[in-house]
């Protein structure tokens, strides 16, 4: 079975933000997608991703701050930004390069126009419904001729995995799928200590919809990956037979 959380169908109100402020700690001690991260979306994502030594970049999204002291690692000047206070206390415990800020996707970036040679956010907008603010914040912070790469739940998985193959997501349950539209839903993931769940809030939305903002705020697609799990990840590779599980987009600013 996919080390992936089910996912219910939900009209609630709560935001991702404010369950991640809940979970921090938690998360940070054992994220419940860490393999699946790990083994499958980030190495697609180095991939993808330019020469970043020298280079000033936003991690947007930037969670406890991983992925930002890895490009910082690397020499990149990394600002990485957050909604989550708990998430943000994390990353400054955790790393010691990266600047981090306080900021939501939802709303205009605390950053001049053209301040970062590369915009990164990785599984995060899926917890965004309205995808051109943020696109065409990240086109407007983002320097001319400079890169986005942004990585997602891959829209056919979470139609066609979530919808007709329910197990292969843990039990998972969607009363009312609608490929073409824009929907809310909860993935479900056991506590990583102890007994209960936590339901974080997501939205699925069909492929054009990923591609769409992103042609509007104009930035021209270089790449594109629907990765396959590494070769040693066996608890993985039922997305390497059926749909892949992510979503990897490179662009470049017009």
């Amino acid at each position: 079975m996919p080390d992936d959380p089910p996912a219910e169908a939900t009209d609630g109100s709560h935001e991702a933000h404010e369950v991640y402020d809940e979970t921090a700690s938690a998360y940070a001690a054992g994220n419940p997608s860490a393999d699946a991260r790990a083994a499958y979306e980030w190495p697609a994502v180095r991939e993808v991703l330019p020469d970043v030594d020298g280079r000033r970049v936003l991690d947007a999204g930037t969670g406890t701050g991983h992925y930002a002291a890895w490009l910082a690692e690397r020499g990149a000047d990394v600002v990485g930004l957050d909604a989550s206070a708990g998430m943000l206390r994390e990353a400054h415990e955790r790393t010691d390069g990266p600047a981090f800020v306080h900021g939501d996707l939802r709303a205009p970036l605390p950053f001049p126009d053209a301040t970062f040679d590369l915009v990164c956010s990785q599984l995060t907008l899926d917890h965004v419904e309205d995808w051109d603010a943020p696109f065409a914040e990240f086109a407007r912070v983002c320097r001319p001729g400079g890169t986005l790469v942004v990585s997602v739940d891959h829209p056919f998985t979470t139609y066609f995995v979530v919808e007709e193959e329910p197990e292969a997501v843990g039990n998972a349950t969607a009363q009312s799928a609608d490929y073409y539209a824009v929907e809310r839903f909860e993935k479900v993931w056991p506590h990583v200590e102890g007994e209960g769940e936590t339901r974080m809030p997501v939205y699925r939305r069909p492929l054009a919809e990923v591609t769409r903002p992103l042609f509007a705020a104009g930035f021209a697609v270089t790449d594109l990956r629907e990765p396959e799990p590494e070769s040693d990840a066996e608890h993985l590779r039922y997305f390497a037979e059926r749909t892949p599980r992510f979503l990897v987009v490179c662009a470049e600013k017009e």
